[in-house]
């Protein structure tokens, strides 16, 4: 609180956390690397970023995508939320070793 402050700040400030809420089958580490991969050039094509960034055949994105109705020139902005979920667990993305 501001009470605890000398010169007495005129403004209370708040810390909050903001705890992403991902379906169980999606794994955590997947979806933030396809996320990451996908705005790692966000004016380009999504499909180009994830096949060069991820490792994978532009045909498997491709694929992934149409599966899920996502149009081929994408851009990352936009896609939704539940979007990239889908896309992250329909690319399969095997497990981070430590």
């Amino acid at each position: 609180p501001a009470e605890a402050f000398w010169p007495r700040p005129k403004v209370d400030s708040a810390i909050i956390k903001i705890i992403p809420n991902l379906p169980a089958r999606t794994g955590k580490a997947a979806f933030f690397k396809v996320v990451k991969a996908g705005f790692s050039q966000p004016r380009k094509q999504l499909a180009s970023n994830l096949a060069k960034k991820l490792e994978l055949t532009k045909e498997k994105i491709l694929s992934a995508f149409k599966k899920l109705g996502i149009p081929e020139l994408s851009r990352a902005e936009n896609l939704s939320i539940e979007q990239w979920v889908s896309l992250s667990i329909s690319l399969h993305l095997p497990a981070q070793r430590k």
